[in-house]
């Protein structure tokens, strides 16, 4: 479970398989919910007190913003 900037909580999944990036659970949802454009990127940080349920929190940067 990973929860966004907002504090809102997120099932997605990751995985690296025979060069292949899959994303599974509510990604549709998560990149609809903060409207995720070509060239946003998505950054995962490890769990530093953003709440009990949370293993990381994910951070959307927006693409020129840094």
């Amino acid at each position: 479970m990973v929860v966004d900037e907002r504090n809102s909580p997120w099932k997605l999944t990751y995985r690296v398989s025979a060069n292949k990036r899959i994303l599974s659970g509510q990604w549709e949802l998560f990149f609809g919910s903060n409207e995720i454009q070509a060239g946003d990127e998505v950054a995962f940080h490890n769990n530093q007190g953003w709440g009990p349920q949370a293993d990381y929190m994910i951070q959307v940067i927006r693409k020129g913003s840094h």
